[in-house]
């Protein structure tokens, strides 16, 4: 795994949860930024040149642009990239910030595989699915642009990879 960048993603509980800490999509993505941050430097893991400040609201339906740091640095690496040896972008939280991407830069839509978790399994009996209701115009251009993309449902797929304590103690917390 060659871990080039992370990017903080909107993030706005309040329509789903009215207890939810971020007042707007855009103060959400800055507390995602400042808990990656925080998270790496625990690590001790410098976070400049890694972390991108992403979008501050959804595509929405009107499929509109949203400029961020993030935006453009995922335009970037994907253009270095090629169909022949592509660029994985995996995503789990809105796709607002790769979304914006392949519409501001439509080109590397084949320089890219998405992995997004998203969704529910094909049998779940709704799809009210936070990363995917977030910003459902930023799921339709995703869908929509051709992007290979491997989809993670969550209830009654993602939500059945489980682990123990005793496998986190042994296998995680001795690495920090």
């Amino acid at each position: 795994l060659d871990l080039q960048a992370i990017y903080a993603a909107p993030f706005f509980l309040a329509p789903f949860f009215p207890s939810d800490r971020s007042e707007s999509p855009g103060h959400g993505m800055e507390l995602s930024h400042e808990e990656i941050v925080r998270v790496l430097e625990r690590m001790q893991v410098r976070p400049e040149g890694l972390v991108f400040k992403g979008v501050t609201d959804y595509v929405g339906p009107q499929k509109t642009v949203r400029e961020a740091p993030a935006v453009d640095d995922l335009i970037k690496r994907a253009r270095a990239s090629s169909p022949e040896d592509p660029l994985y972008v995996v995503a789990i939280a809105a796709i607002s910030n790769v979304a914006s991407a392949l519409i501001k830069a439509p080109d590397i839509s084949d320089k890219i595989v998405v992995v997004w978790l998203a969704g529910n399994a094909l049998e779940w009996p709704d799809t009210n699915e936070f990363n995917l209701c977030q910003d459902l115009g930023g799921s339709q251009v995703l869908l929509d642009s051709g992007v290979p993309l491997v989809l993670l449902p969550c209830l009654g797929v993602v939500s059945h990879l489980l682990s123990t304590v005793p496998e986190i103690e042994r296998h995680v917390e001795p690495y920090g």
